[in-house]
């Protein structure tokens, strides 16, 4: 291979911004034209459409939490049956908090993370096939679950800027097959390979790693959603069997499916000998610490260019070793100064080269010239330890991109080999639509061999799909594709949204052109306006400041009732009383509201809505309706009809419509059971009335004969700035014996029996030290005390 002219202080060409780099010129062909190391005339990777989201793993919840009852009936059950564990929500929360935090941040900057999105296969044992392309990765709140997602092709028209069509094959995530194995640590890598039809994953987490058989189990069902992916383990090394020490990295021979290579954070490799289901040989192993700096416990491994060889990269260098003779070693690259190695990735056109990733340089190099890198581009990057590399070589070049789980914005270098001489094609750039930090960022080819052209006179471009796993476990796609600077395609037909735009409208002879920002607008995708842009937030604060509208309504009228007990003391919501599980579709739900109903109805109680019927929630929910015509299917019917206003269906998976519909489902139940309100009746206020009397009754009870205040009950209204109206009180004293009285609202004559409370009565304790006469307690009125009038305020 050739080389470039260096200086003598140069060991190879690095390129940076601002220069031009090396030249070549030939003296002996007088046509001869300078050859730079660095061109500017590469095709670059655009953006097709927007970023989407695939799969939002935030939107899910699970299966248990929603057949859990409603969080106020788990707080007063345990704050009833348990107050010794019983904690404050306000207390508790911010510890939750707290936690989730640290995990999270823990799990954002392990050096030991790899890969947690990979693409694999499933074996069906009843077809003896391997399953179409799938994608796994890693799920949960604490990473500690791995799913699958099946992939279907979509077929899409795109446009080009002259309107020539173009079919293309767009692969979508169209189902999720959560928790196919649950870990008891978090996972820190997966590996998987579709290229070679294999049915195996690798997993590794903080104990071990394990090689497993992905099969497919079938059911009466005949989606896959519905059947069971059994995960066996075939191969499990645990921390034990590599010197006590925790994983680094593992890698997996998927071509010839016998071979696992194990390093440790403390650089000892092993080589395993698949020999059986099950059974596991260590062939070799090596230490390669010897003589080097101490680094976090970062390696990373990979198949060499010879199958009975591998190259094992650490912080500071990238060694070859024979794994017929470990002691065998070759020195690849070693980094001279302070920076370290962040990321080591593989070409998967070409055995030979491979590239590193530092904290200052991506260097090109080849295993058969060791200690010199082919070339290498500065990046400039701020030190990010979670800055990560992938290539894309499916046209010939090698493209770099750069990506973070901390920065989202997605650097891409594009190299290539012209001749003998490794140059870069293009200035370094940012890859279009970087919005989002990435775990793990996967290139999905779409080939060219499954999308068949419309048009024969149009040159073919590369077509790529960037798959990333974003820090909350959702997954991005993202359509690229290269072209020259005068092409560009989208998924709108220009010509046919221009004549749509102009027929709903007056057009004289003078606007046949239409504005520049105009035209901007129409070149916007479809996939622009998610239904995810629509803010529910709201929605709780007006329910909850409407409640708040009619207890203090009842509450007022109740006041202007002189010497009359309040008769909304106890106003229940009901979605107190009731909480249907997940399974439960909207006709059971009413079914089993009408008998609540009834029998709440039947002994006195009055069902009403807590929402005025003038009140319009988020602008797009209207209750001005009947109350017999009201009930939540008007809630859902809403929300799906402006989720459909909004969303294109053409570009949305099923998957996704039928998620977002059981969350409009949940959303309406939730809403529904918190806007109707169970009123008690007035016999049922009268009973607890009497009960408290009887309470509060005693023989030796005197009654207050005077109208004299004493100084306590001054000081006390003296305080009594903001409240109910004292006036409303009266006093009486009680015996030296301290009542500590308790009431319930038990099932009585007029209550039904499912409708339970327990609210506590303030008491207050006594001193036999203190005379009778000062000890005074709200009660019901006996006698009032006269005292100055003063006003209630809220």
């Amino acid at each position: 291979m050739s080389n470039w002219p260096l200086s003598a202080s140069e060991t190879h060409v690095s390129l940076s911004y601002g220069s031009i780099g090396a030249a070549l010129y030939s003296s002996k062909n007088k046509e001869s034209k300078w050859s730079f190391v660095k061109n500017k005339m590469g095709h670059r990777l655009k953006a097709l459409g927007e970023n989407i989201i695939e799969y939002d793993g935030s939107m899910f919840f699970s299966e248990e939490s929603l057949m859990q009852p409603s969080r106020t009936m788990q707080e007063k059950y345990l704050r009833t049956n348990y107050p010794d564990i019983w904690v404050p929500q306000d207390i508790l929360k911010p510890w939750i908090r707290e936690s989730n935090i640290i995990t999270s941040t823990y799990i954002l900057h392990d050096p030991l993370r790899g890969k947690c999105l990979t693409e694999c296969q499933i074996w069906d044992p009843e077809s003896r096939n391997i399953s179409s392309k799938m994608f796994g990765f890693v799920s949960g709140i604490n990473s500690m679950n791995l799913s699958l997602a099946t992939i279907k092709n979509y077929n899409t028209t795109i446009y080009c800027e002259d309107n020539v069509e173009k079919s293309l094959k767009v692969p979508k995530i169209s189902e999720i097959i959560e928790s196919v194995f649950i870990s008891q640590t978090p996972i820190r890598q997966i590996s998987g390979n579709s290229t070679n039809n294999s049915k195996h994953i690798l997993i590794r987490n903080h104990t071990s790693s394990t090689l497993f058989e992905l099969i497919h189990n079938h059911s009466e069902q005949t989606s896959i959603k519905n059947t069971d992916i059994n995960s066996i383990p075939l191969v499990i090394i645990e921390n034990n069997d590599t010197g006590n020490c925790e994983h680094s990295d593992v890698i997996f021979d998927f071509f010839n499916k016998r071979e696992l290579v194990v390093i440790n954070r403390k650089g000892q490799w092993s080589h395993w000998d698949i020999e059986g289901r099950y059974r596991t040989i260590e062939q070799s192993s090596s230490n390669i610490l010897t003589n080097i700096k101490e680094t976090d416990g970062w390696w990373k491994i990979d198949w060499a260019s010879s199958p009975r060889s591998i190259i094992v990269t650490g912080r500071y260098e990238v060694k070859l070793f024979d794994l017929r003779t470990p002691s065998n070693e070759n020195s690849l690259y070693s980094l001279q100064d302070s920076h370290n190695i962040l990321d080591f990735c593989k070409s998967s056109q070409n055995s030979n080269d491979f590239f590193v990733l530092s904290t200052s340089e991506i260097y090109w190099l080849d295993e058969r010239q060791p200690g010199k890198p082919l070339l290498s581009w500065k990046h400039y990057r701020s030190y990010d330890p979670s800055l990560k590399l992938i290539i894309e070589d499916s046209i010939g070049n090698f493209n770099l991109i750069l990506y973070s789980n901390i920065n989202p914005i997605k650097s891409c270098y594009q190299f290539e080999l012209r001749g003998s001489l490794a140059s870069s094609s293009t200035l370094p750039y940012e890859l279009p639509n970087s919005q989002s930090t990435s775990m793990t960022s996967i290139i999905y080819p779409l080939n060219k061999h499954d999308n068949k052209f419309r048009k024969n006179d149009l040159d073919d471009q590369s077509f790529l799909k960037l798959y990333s796993l974003v820090s909350k476990k959702g997954i991005t796609s993202q359509i690229y594709y290269y072209a020259d600077d005068d092409i560009n395609y989208t998924f709108c037909n220009h010509k046919s949204l221009h004549s749509v735009k102009k027929s709903h409208k007056y057009v004289d002879n003078s606007s046949e052109n239409e504005s520049t920002e105009e035209n901007k607008r129409i070149e916007d995708p479809i996939l622009e306006r998610d239904f995810r842009l629509v803010d529910f937030s709201n929605l709780y604060n007006q329910i909850t400041q409407t409640n708040n509208f009619v207890f203090r309504k009842f509450l007022l009228e109740s006041q202007n009732k002189e010497g009359e007990a309040s008769e909304n003391y106890e106003i229940l919501i009901l979605r107190d009383i009731y909480a249907p599980s997940k399974e439960t579709n909207f006709d059971e739900i009413f079914s089993d509201l009408r008998k609540i109903f009834q029998d709440y109805i039947e002994n006195g109680w009055e069902i009403y809505s807590l929402i005025p019927k003038s009140q319009k929630l988020l602008k797009i929910i209207d209750f001005n309706l009947e109350s017999d015509n009201w009930n939540f299917k008007n809630i859902y019917d809403t929300l799906i009809k402006h989720w459909l206003d909004t969303q294109d269906q053409n570009n949305s998976s099923k998957y996704h419509r039928e998620n977002t519909y059981e969350l409009f489902k949940d959303i309406s139940i939730e809403l529904g059971l918190s806007s109707i309100g169970l009123k008690p009746p007035k016999s049922f206020m009268k009973l607890k009335k009497e009960s408290l009397n009887n309470c509060l009754s005693d023989d030796n009870l005197e009654i207050i004969q005077n109208d004299i205040i004493s100084e306590d009950i001054l000081l006390l209204l003296n305080e009594w700035k903001i409240g109910i109206n004292p006036d409303l009180y009266q006093w009486q004293p009680f015996n030296k014996t301290s009542i500590n009285t308790e009431f319930s609202y038990e099932p009585m004559s007029s209550a039904p029996p499912r409708l339970m409370s327990t609210p506590s009565l303030l008491t207050i304790e006594t001193s036999e030290k203190t005379d009778l006469t000062d000890q005074k307690s709200l009660s019901q009125p006996f006698k009032k005390i006269k005292t100055k009038q003063r006003k209630a305020g809220f």
